[in-house]
C-alpha cells in the first residue's frame, strides 16, 4: 500500500515514468501524421482506440471494479467528450496543419483548464494565473493568423477548439476520480469513449481498409500501445507517489517533445509566427503549472487568561501565588480584548472520501 506523502515523494522511478508518459503523448501526432498517408482521421482515431479497448478491457476484468449505476451517465459523457468530441476535432486539424503548431497548441490546455476551474469550481487564479492566460490567447492569434495567410489557420483552429473540449472532459473526470482509482476511472473512459466513438466513424467514413503497409500497421500500433495504453499507466502509477504540484510541470513536455520531432524528422518549418506564438504557449503553459504564492498571515498570539480562584463560601479571589483555600474553584477569564470564539478542532478536520478500487490515496491527476 502506498500513500501520496513524504515517503511516496523520494521515489527516483516516478519523475522518470511521467517525463516518459508525456514524451509518449508529444509523440502521438507525429505516428499519427505517418498513418494519414494511408488512413483519414476518423480511420486513425477507430484502430486507436480499439487497439487500446482490446488492451483495457482485461484490465478491468481483472479489477472487477464496475462503475455504480448513479455514475453510468457521467462515465458515458465524460467517455464521449474524451474521444470522439476532443479527438475527432483534434485530428482533423492535424491533418490541416504541421505537427509542430499542433503540438505547440497543444500547451494552451494548461492554462485552458485553470480558467475554466476559476469559472466553473470558483478556484482562485492569482497573478501568475492570469498573466498565463494573457500570455495564451496572445500567442493562440499569432499562430493562428489570419484567414488569408493559407489552410493552416483553419487546422490550428481546429487544434485549439479541441482542447476546449478537453477541458471539459478533464473537469468532468475529477468528480470521477474522487470515486474510483485513477487507472480504473481512465480505463473505463477511454473503452466507453471508443464504444460512442465506433458508430459515428462508421457512418461518417465507413467501413476501415484493412490493406495497409506495415508503416501505417507499425504506427497504428505504436499510437495505440505506446501513446495512449503505456502513457497513461505510467502517468497513473507515478501520481500516485509523487504530490500533484510536482507532477504538473511534466506535462510542459508534451509540446516540447512532439514540436521537436515535427522540425527534426517531418522537416517541419519553424517560421517567425510558429516561434514567437509557440514561445508565449509555452510560457504560458510554464506558468500556469506554477503553484502560486499565498502569503500566510501572521498567526495570532494565543488568548491569554488569568487563573482566578473563587471561594465558593467567602466570595474573594485568590491569584497568582496564593495558596488555595479549601473549597475554592478554578474559572479561567480571558483579559480584556482577547478574542475566546476560537474554532473547535473537529470543525477544521478534514472529510475523507472513500473510491472504489482505491486503497490509497491519489491525486486526481488523470491526464490520457
Amino acid at each position: 500500500m502506498r500513500t501520496s506523502g513524504s515517503v511516496a515523494g523520494r521515489d527516483p522511478k516516478a519523475p522518470i515514468a511521467l517525463a516518459l508518459a508525456c514524451a509518449l503523448w508529444g509523440s502521438s501526432f507525429l505516428f499519427a501524421k505517418v498513418a494519414f498517408e494511408e488512413l483519414g482521421p476518423g480511420h486513425v482515431l477507430l484502430y486507436r482506440f480499439v487497439l487500446t479497448a482490446a488492451f483495457l478491457v482485461p484490465i478491468l476484468a481483472r479489477g472487477r471494479v464496475v462503475p455504480r449505476r448513479r455514475d453510468w451517465p457521467l462515465f458515458l459523457l465524460t467517455g464521449f467528450l474524451c474521444v470522439p468530441a476532443t479527438m475527432l476535432i483534434q485530428f482533423e486539424g492535424l491533418a490541416r496543419t504541421s505537427v509542430t503548431s499542433a503540438s505547440l497548441l497543444i500547451g494552451t490546455g494548461t492554462p485552458l483548464l485553470a480558467m475554466a476551474a476559476l469559472v466553473v469550481e470558483r478556484e482562485r487564479l492569482g497573478r501568475r494565473g492570469w498573466t498565463a492566460v494573457l500570455l495564451s490567447c496572445v500567442g493562440i492569434v499569432v499562430m493562428v493568423g489570419r484567414p488569408g495567410e493559407g489552410g493552416a489557420w483553419v487546422g490550428n483552429l481546429l487544434v485549439f477548439l479541441s482542447m476546449v473540449v478537453a477541458t471539459a472532459w478533464i473537469l468532468l473526470s475529477r468528480r470521477i476520480v474522487r470515486r474510483y482509482a485513477p487507472t480504473v476511472a481512465s480505463a473505463w473512459i477511454l473503452t466507453l469513449g471508443t464504444v460512442t466513438l465506433i458508430p459515428l466513424v462508421w457512418l461518417r467514413e465507413g467501413t476501415p481498409p484493412i490493406g495497409l503497409s506495415h508503416r501505417a500497421w507499425g504506427s497504428l500500433f505504436v499510437l495505440a500501445v505506446a501513446c495512449t495504453v503505456a502513457a497513461f499507466l505510467l502517468w497513473n502509477w507515478a501520481v500516485d507517489r509523487v504530490p500533484a504540484g510536482r507532477a504538473a510541470p511534466f506535462l510542459n513536455l508534451e509540446p516540447v517533445v512532439g514540436a521537436a520531432l515535427g522540425v527534426t524528422i517531418l522537416g517541419d518549418p519553424l517560421g517567425l509566427t510558429t516561434v514567437m506564438g509557440g514561445t508565449l504557449i509555452l510560457a504560458a503553459a510554464g506558468l500556469a503549472s506554477l503553484p502560486e504564492r499565498v502569503s500566510q498571515p501572521e498567526p495570532k498570539p494565543p488568548a491569554q487568561v488569568t487563573p482566578i480562584l473563587r471561594d465558593a463560601r467567602a466570595g474573594y479571589a485568590v491569584t497568582g501565588s496564593r495558596r488555595t483555600p479549601r473549597g475554592a474553584r478554578l474559572s479561567c477569564l480571558p483579559r480584556p480584548g482577547v478574542p475566546t470564539n476560537f474554532p473547535s478542532s473537529a470543525a477544521s478536520s478534514p472529510r475523507t472520501q472513500t473510491r472504489v478500487g482505491a486503497p490509497t490515496v491519489s491525486n486526481p491527476s488523470n491526464t490520457l
